[in-house]
């Protein structure tokens, strides 16, 4: 909402440091009035920044699960709802547990999580970090409804929870 206007920042302060919008795609120094980036409309968004390369990334996203545990299989992705009042994504939908699943955004796999050895969520792909190879996917330990929840609102704490119901 508001003026959907935003800056990057290293700390959760403005200074000592702040980035803002160069144009074309990349970032500049901004610890100062102006330089604001603008969202193009309301929404959620996959935000990334570079600095090594000095550049940045804002991709609206809605999030779905997919695969052969989900009604959908592998062919057809099951919608995930924004919760605003909790900050996170969830769809209330059939199991099974012979199969597996991914969480993904936008029907397509570009951005798109599986979980490590210690299943945790971690990107398997996403446009400013390499294909992973060796996460896993998803199961459920039982056959049945559940809750699924995406939070994905704090930055490199992303996580998700299966609640049979």
């Amino acid at each position: 909402g508001g003026t959907l206007e935003y800056k990057y920042t290293a700390q959760p302060a403005w200074e000592p440091m702040a980035y803002g919008d160069g144009g074309g795609g990349t970032l500049i120094e901004a610890n100062f009035p102006g330089a604001n980036f603008v969202a193009p409309s309301e929404g959620y968004y996959e935000l990334s920044a570079d600095l090594n390369n000095m550049t940045w990334t804002a991709t609206k996203t809605t999030w779905s699960i997919i695969g052969d545990a989900t009604p959908g299989g592998w062919a057809t992705d099951t919608q995930m709802n924004y919760d605003v009042v909790n900050q996170v994504w969830t769809v209330t939908v059939d199991m099974i547990s012979g199969g597996s699943f991914k969480f993904r955004a936008n029907n397509a796999w570009i951005i798109d999580f599986g979980i490590d050895e210690n299943g945790n969520l971690q990107y398997a792909d996403n446009p400013l970090y390499p294909y992973n190879p060796n996460l896993s996917n998803l199961t459920v330990p039982s056959d049945g409804n559940y809750t699924i929840t995406l939070d994905l609102h704090l930055a490199g704490q992303y996580s998700y929870k299966l609640k049979k119901n």
